[in-house]
């Protein structure tokens, strides 16, 4: 992915891995732990937006088929056979 990309380009220097024991890479180690940071906080932006996405998408289906209720429907599903039978004997 794009920041498993940005992490491996801020570890390398030169075509080499930064090495925190390395005196010209004094600095290394700093720069390699935010770039991992970031990386990882990127990742789960993303994937934060994604499950946003997702359920926003099913809360949606859901208000529409509620939508699609009414009373009369409900009403309706309350009767049972019996009921509509006694009723209708009086």
């Amino acid at each position: 992915t794009i920041a498993g990309g940005i992490a491996l380009r801020a570890m390398a220097k030169g075509g080499k891995f930064a090495n925190e024991k390395d005196a010209a890479n004094a600095d290394a180690k700093k720069a390699v732990e935010d770039a991992v940071v970031s990386a990882v906080t990127k990742a789960l932006n993303a994937l934060t937006i994604a499950i946003r996405n997702t359920v926003d998408s099913g809360l949606k289906s859901i208000n529409d088929v509620l939508a699609t209720v009414t009373q009369e429907d409900k009403a309706a599903e309350a009767t049972t056979p019996a009921e509509t039978a006694t009723s209708s004997v009086q």
